[in-house]
């Protein structure tokens, strides 16, 4: 059977378990409860034994550059149940709006908070071109990073799985292949999928794994430099504000 634990106070979850049903609750801890299935942390929470959705919001301010002179402002909205801060101190809650405005010239952290859930956005005061270039570079590196240990995808005897592809899985997958090319694979040899399936494996099936692997590592490698590349033609503050390195990966 399928579990999910979760933290009884807060309703984070925090793993899975896959055990026999009279074994669970010797599995979890002080402060720990389950619920039947698998659940996303990222998407998911528990309430009174029950699981909910996260919050869907969206942080929203007019614009992520301003001048460092105690006029210019970016407004945010605030939704309902939700608090801003600004590099960790609170400063704004509930439903509304903020206008910040700073004469400090730097890059100041805007975190919107809901129920176990958040979404930052890094906003710019008085910065030149350069260090806003910088800190959106970071950005593509930082959604490459996720993209390329969020899991890949291979067909294995005509059906299609996701593996794990941290850094991890992927030197498995390498070194597996390699030996499997040597000596072949025992029998009755299995891989485990991202949603713990576990697969029967042959020397075909490791094979069209680790070509999988090469798929996946190239095409987010060169999802990463063409980003990278139409980053660095960008001549205006402005143009890069508006440059949506998300919906572009995602084309």
């Amino acid at each position: 059977m399928k579990y999910t634990i979760y933290d009884l106070e807060s309703g984070g979850i925090k793993s899975h378990l896959d055990v026999p049903e009279k074994a669970i609750e010797f599995q979890v801890g002080d402060g720990e409860g389950w619920i039947d299935g698998q659940w996303d942390f990222e998407t998911y929470y528990v309430e009174d034994g029950i699981l909910q959705l996260r919050s869907a919001f969206t942080l929203l301010a007019d614009k992520k550059i301003l001048e460092a002179n105690g006029v210019d402002a970016i407004i945010f909205s605030v939704p309902l149940n939700c608090f801003l801060s600004i590099n960790n101190d609170v400063v704004a809650s509930s439903t509304g709006t903020y206008s910040f405005k700073t004469t400090v010239h730097g890059a100041y952290v805007i975190s919107l908070v809901g129920k176990y859930t958040s979404e930052q956005i890094v906003v710019r005061a008085g910065e030149n071109l350069e260090a806003i270039k910088a800190d959106k570079s970071r950005e593509i590196n930082k959604l490459y990073s996720s993209a390329l240990s969020g899991g890949l995808m291979a067909t294995i005897d005509g059906s299609e799985y996701i593996f794990d592809s941290d850094e991890n899985s992927l030197n498995l997958i390498s070194g597996t292949a390699s030996r499997a090319a040597r000596a072949g694979l025992p029998d009755g040899f299995v891989w485990k999928t991202q949603d713990n399936q576990l697969i029967p494996f042959d020397l075909v099936a490791i094979q069209a794994l680790e070509d999988a692997v090469f798929d996946h590592v190239n095409s987010t490698f060169s999802k990463k430099v063409i980003l990278k590349a139409t980053l660095e033609d960008l001549t205006a503050s402005g143009e890069i504000e508006d440059f949506n390195i998300t919906e572009i990966w995602n084309e």
